[in-house]
């Protein structure tokens, strides 16, 4: 179907329509998953289990909003700002081997920290597909609230950050946030 002549508005409240709380759903599920098995585990263990968890976010949200009886992607699979976020989530997957290449020098936090600001970042470019101003809050707000905690731990890049000072409790509020307040 050509595209071509609707409105940026309607393709927005056609994104809105679709099932737009199961993904920060399923981030609530990760994170709160991650602050639970990182009472129990080493650093090293911990940051490989939030990079694992993040593979599962986008498969979990699926499940999940079929489980609500919504459909997260084929009602707007046609809408072309669904296929611009989707490139978004590409990108945030070709960058993850940075932080897998600088977490290899001893310093797993940068696993955890990389999750943490670029699950947040993929929030942004979702505001502005679905028009709702969630995303940039909670996208800036997770980005701003990881590198506080990072300062506050006072790490270094010259030695190991005790993870355990700043397990990512904090980040169930911004899911909370998001779920509650998205606009479907």
């Amino acid at each position: 179907m050509d595209r071509a002549d609707t409105s940026l508005a309607v393709l927005q409240a056609e994104i809105r329509s679709g099932d737009t709380r199961s993904m920060p759903l399923a981030g609530l599920v990760l994170w709160s998953v991650a602050a639970v098995v990182g009472l129990f585990v080493g650093d090293a263990t911990f940051a490989y289990t939030v990079l694992i968890g993040t593979g599962v976010i986008f498969p979990l949200g699926l499940l999940i909003s079929r489980a609500r009886g919504r459909s997260m992607l084929t009602d707007s699979a046609a809408n072309p700002l669904t296929n611009l976020f989707l490139l978004n989530i590409v990108i945030v997957a070709a960058l993850w081997p940075i932080a897998i290449i600088g977490s290899q020098g001893g310093q797993p936090t940068l696993v955890v920290l990389f999750a943490a600001i670029m699950l947040g970042l993929i929030w942004i470019p979702w505001g502005w597909t679905a028009d709702d101003p969630v995303g940039l809050r909670h996208g800036l707000g997770r980005v701003v609230g990881k590198l506080r905690g990072l300062l506050l731990c006072a790490c270094s890049l010259h030695r190991q950050c005790d993870l355990r000072r700043r397990r990512p409790g904090p980040h169930l509020l911004p899911d909370l946030y998001a779920a509650g307040l998205t606009r479907s």
